[in-house]
């Protein structure tokens, strides 16, 4: 492992950096790559006291639903396949508007997000996806979102981490 990644305390800004850093070091990443599974999978590569990174695996139309990361902020580097993200547009410094927006991340796209972020990801094309996921701080809650017409964007549960419980 780089010494830089573990010498960092990142922001929102950094976040992407250790993400990318991350992506560019296959021997990192690639001996815990899953091919078999069928199911969306988690591995993690990186825990440190104030962020942690995770290797994720996406079968064809795998996704995880709309969701927030808590406090934390994030950062997401696909390195294979292509991942369809829907997330709430916010209205500056106000909840966000509940109006849905939409983009295509191929590989080697990267994005971050604040904590404010409510989004959901799912594998867009015909193999599976792989990306890395950076949390800062550490992801300690997941609520859960549905966006209803008649009544916008209403929470319809909360997962907070525990040992037996995995939030990514």
């Amino acid at each position: 492992m780089h010494t830089s990644l573990t010498a960092v305390t990142p922001t929102a800004g950094t976040l992407s950096d250790v993400a990318r850093e991350l992506a560019d070091s296959p021997e990192i990443w690639w001996p815990h790559v899953r091919r078999d599974s069928g199911k969306r999978w988690y591995v993690s590569l990186l825990e440190e006291n104030d962020f942690e990174a995770w290797l994720l695996g996406w079968p064809e139309g795998e996704g995880i639903e709309l969701h927030d990361h808590g406090s934390s902020s994030g950062a997401i580097a696909v390195l294979e396949g292509t991942l369809l993200e829907t997330y709430i547009e916010a209205s500056g410094w106000v909840r966000p508007s509940g109006r849905l927006c939409h983009r295509q991340l191929p590989k080697g796209a990267l994005v971050s997000f604040e904590p404010d972020h409510i989004h959901d990801v799912v594998n867009g094309g015909a193999r599976q996806a792989l990306s890395i996921h950076v949390y800062s701080p550490r992801l300690r809650s997941m609520t859960f979102y549905e966006n209803r017409p008649d009544r916008g964007l209403a929470a319809v549960r909360t997962e907070v981490a525990r040992p037996d419980l995995v939030l990514v």
